[in-house]
Parts: structure tokens; sequence; C-alpha cells
């Protein structure tokens, strides 16, 4: 039974905010893994069904002396462990796994041995069983997969993204093993192929993104089976998550970059991604608040080889300026309402229908956070590029905390605008929404931002955009000035020799891109960006 409870106990904080799907996969303990996030995938999957049946049948009301509410205890958001033993689950969600084993599972049946709770659920078991088949009736299919919800996007319309970690491996030497038997005789495509045109066994480049590689969304099993994917030298990452650090390192062959900053850095994908873009040679400093979190991290780093890495269990808001001392170059992925992220199963705990009221509240209380984030980084004297993006399609999270963002007394007195397109994915397509600019002083800036559409663009629904310094505000960072800016905009950012440049620097396996000699005449190399070696991410600091 401590199995199902477990599960129940995961519902329970899904339910409540206090974890992601994905989150609940690192903190749940590895040899029950795989088995309770299956039940608790499940248990979602058919939610809506299961709590019908349990609401008809009312087998918490004829039940509520077993199915009893746990005490309330403490406020803490902490996923269930083996060290929250004490928790006990809500009677609906303990409720909710035990039937779903009894109606949906392959066995039909509970697994556990007999107790209170197995007992509870077994006397009502005909009435549940033919409620289950008046569900079927109504769903008009015997099949149970009619009776589970389904996500905004199917799993078939976005590739799965592998990017080669070339902390350990080479990218050539990484295609070659793909391509041989040991590796998986996967044959590599032209970077146009279009999915639809994919076997199984079909990858190619990615591009915009150096060292992506795009595979078959059915080819997920046998890469995490991978010698490849088991020692770091690959890891699952999705195109529209990787563009924040390259966007980031844009500039890095023709300007100074010192110390550089992931302010919140787990699960380390984006962090790790960082170092080896800096040849694993520079100072990533990686800020995590959350605990748990920090170790989700670190383990991570150790895996990925992050060498340059310094791991911080804090808070990146409380960062003083002396602790920011040489710091360049900024990452900020906050937390946001992950409404674009639609290849994952997060769908599985979103309501049935939003409460536009609710939603308008949690959007104004990310933003909020999300500008505080952006206003602090502008505040330290050292940085000179800030990169703010998200996984959410809401303007209110993207492009009007950009535009708060600009009017801000941080960045009138920092001296930052929004970089070119030039310097910010210029080979996308797809930019900010006019609309959300129109009227503003930013009018007409729409192209210096980044969007993605799951629908359109094979990956995950995100937002990007880059913060520069402009001015002389900066007390020891690279400055710019506005002009200079203009001229990069000025420039051709669209045309077929900046695109085919991307795309050969994806297909090339990385390596920094090729600017504009007017921006490398532009450039001003400033005072506090030395470059130090960095401690091992596996010694925390």
């Amino acid at each position: 039974m401590d199995f199902y409870k477990k599960a129940a106990l995961t519902l329970d904080d899904l339910a409540a905010k206090k974890t992601s799907i994905k989150a609940a996969n690192a903190y749940l303990p590895e040899k029950e893994r795989k088995r309770v996030l299956a039940l608790v995938l499940e248990t979602l999957k058919y939610q809506d069904v299961l709590r019908r049946v349990l609401s008809i049948t009312q087998l918490l009301k004829h039940e509520r002396k077993v199915f009893r509410s746990p005490p309330t205890t403490s406020s803490s958001k902490a996923p269930p462990t083996s060290a929250a033993a004490a928790r006990q689950p809500t009677p609906e969600s303990i409720a909710l796994v035990l039937v779903h084993d009894l109606l949906l599972s392959k066995s039909q049946a509970i697994a556990a041995g007999a107790g209170p709770l197995k007992d509870a659920v077994l006397r009502h078991k005909a009435r549940l069983k033919a409620e289950l088949a008046r569900e079927r009736i109504r769903a008009g299919s015997k099949e149970k997969e009619a009776l589970g919800r389904e996500g905004k996007i199917g799993a078939d319309k976005i590739p799965r993204y592998v990017r080669v970690n070339t902390n350990i491996i080479a990218y050539d030497r990484a295609l070659e093993i793909l391509q041989s038997a040991s590796g998986g005789s996967y044959v590599l495509v032209p970077p146009t192929t279009p999915l639809s045109s994919f076997t199984p066994k079909s990858f190619r480049p990615a591009p915009p993104i150096p060292n992506l590689l795009a595979f078959h969304p059915s080819a997920s099993g046998h890469l995490i089976a991978s010698e490849l994917y088991k020692n770091g030298s690959l890891i699952l990452q999705d195109l529209a998550s990787c563009m924040p650090p390259v966007v980031l390192l844009q500039g890095r062959a023709t300007e100074k970059v010192g110390k550089v900053v992931d302010a919140t850095a787990a699960p380390g994908n984006k962090t790790s991604f960082l170092s080896a873009l800096l040849d694993n040679q520079r100072t990533v400093i990686a800020f995590e608040r959350s605990h748990r979190r920090f170790e989700t991290l670190r383990a991570m780093l150790s895996k990925a080889r992050c060498t340059n890495v310094r791991a911080r269990n804090g808070d990146f808001l409380e960062v003083t300026k002396e602790e920011m001392e040489g710091v360049t170059h900024l990452l900020l992925d906050p937390s946001c309402s992950g409404s674009g992220i639609v290849n994952r199963l997060d769908f599985l705990v979103e309501q049935e229908t939003d409460d536009p009221e609710t939603l308008s509240t949690r959007l104004a209380s990310l933003a909020a956070f999300q500008l505080q984030m952006i206003k602090h980084a502008m505040s330290f004297p050292s940085v000179h590029r800030i990169v703010y993006s998200t996984c959410s399609i809401h303007a209110e999270e993207n492009e009007r905390v950009v535009l708060a963002a600009l009017s801000s007394r941080e960045a009138q007195q920092g001296g930052f605008a929004l970089a070119p397109r030039a310097e910010v994915l210029p080979a996308w397509e797809r930019r900010g929404w006019e609309k959300e600019f129109e009227g503003s002083v930013a009018a007409g800036m729409e192209e210096r931002v980044v969007r993605c559409e799951p629908e359109e663009d094979g990956t995950n629904g995100f937002f990007v955009a880059c913060f520069v310094r402009t001015s002389a505000a900066s007390a020891g960072g690279v400055k710019r000035k506005a002009e200079d800016l203009d001229a990069d905009a000025d420039e051709d950012v669209g045309g077929e020799g900046e695109e085919g440049a991307a795309a050969a620097w994806a297909a090339g396996g990385g390596g920094g891109r090729k600017k504009k000699k007017v921006k490398k005449k532009k450039k001003k190399k400033g005072k506090g960006t030395a470059v130090g070696d960095a401690a091992a991410a596996g010694e925390g600091e």
C-alpha cells in the first residue's frame, strides 16, 4: 500500500501546484520512480472519468470511516519522498489510484495485500465496474483510450531533440557513433528534411542551434537506453530550451566574456549548454534556490562533466553586487505559467476549463516576479548582456514584461535596450507580437525578440529577449552606444547569407558564428571582465 500512497501524495502535490510531473520524476526514489510515475500518469490521464465514477458511486461517502482526511500539519512545498513518510494523501487521491488499478490496469486488480483501504474499494467493485461500462457507452468506444485526456499536440508532431554534449564528445564523433551498428544505425538526413519524411531511424541537424540533433519521436526509448546517453554524451533537450544559451553567447567571438550566471539553473540543461558553448573554460555560476532542485542540478552537471560551473544553493534575488563582480553575461529563465509546453504530460494536471479571472491573477503575479528578476539583473554594474526567456505563450509574461523592464529605472540608469535581431537568432522567422509593441517607445522592436509556436515550429512554445547595455552607465562592463545597435539593426539580418551561416553553424557542430565587420569595430572591451578558473560542479559552491 506504500506504493499507492506515494502515487497519491504526488497527485496531491501536483493538484496544489507544489511540483510538476517532470520535477516529481526527479524527486521520487529511484528504485520506485518508474512504477510510481507510471501509475500517476495513468491516473491523471483518466482522472475525469475516474472522478465521475467515484462521484456517482459515492464511494468516499459510504466508506468515510476508512477514507479519512489527513490532519493539516504543514504548508511545506516539499514533494513526497521517503523522508516525508508521515504525510498522508487526501481521500480522493488514494481512492483515484486504487480505483484506477481496479478498473483500468492490465491486471484489473489492486497490487497490495489485504487492508482497510483495499477492502473498502473491493466492497464496491460491482458498482464501480458498472459505472465504467456506462462511461464507455457514452464515449462510443470499448477502448479505454477513448476515456482519457489528450494533449494539445500529439507527440508525433514534435521531434525528439538531442544535444551533443561537447564537454564529453566531439560533434562529428557522435554522428559517427550514431550511424554505426553499435550506436543504433541511425541514418543522417539533410537539415531541411521535414518530420513527416522521417523514418524511425532518421535524424538530422536542428538549425539554428549548434550541436543539436532532431530524431523521430519514437526514438526516445532507444536513445535513453544508449551508452551515449548514459555517459552524458547526449542530452535530451528541446530546441526552444537551447535558444537562451545560444543568444546569450551569440557575440562571444568578438566581445569579452567574463563570468556567466544562470540565475535559475535547475534541472541544468541550459547551464550545461552554457558550459559546453564556453568549451568548459570560463566560469559559470548556477543559482538554484530549492535544495531538492539543487541536488538535481548538481547531478546533471556532474554527469555532463561541467568542470567550469560553480553551483550555488541560493536565491538569485538575494545576491549582492560584490558577489556579482566580474559577471558580464546573465541568463534568466524564471518561473512562468508553462503554457507553451505541449510536448510533455503537464496537460494532464490542467483543469478542463480555465477561469479567466484566476488565470489573469496568476499571470499578473508571475509577471511581477519576472520583472523583479530582470531589474535585479540590470542592477549589477559589470553585466552587459541579459537573456530573458519563458516557456509561455502569454504576452503578459513575454512582450509586456520586456516593455515594463525597458521602462524601469534600472534599465534607464543602466542604459539597457533590446539587442538587434542580428544578435538574436536572426534566421528564426517567428518574432514578437507586433500589436504588443504598437504605440510604445519600443514600437517596431518586435523583430528583436523571438517566439516559438509548437504546431508550426515543431518545438515547445517559447519566448526569448536579449537586453544589452548601450550607454556609458556601466561601471565596469562592456559598453555599447545606442547608435551602434541602430547600425546593427539596419544591416541585412534576414537574408540568405545570414540564414545560410546559421544553418552551416548548426550543421557543422558549433563554433562561434562570424560577426559582421561593423560589429567588430564597434565592440569595446571594458574592465571587470577577468576570466577565472571555476571550481568543479561537484563542490557545490
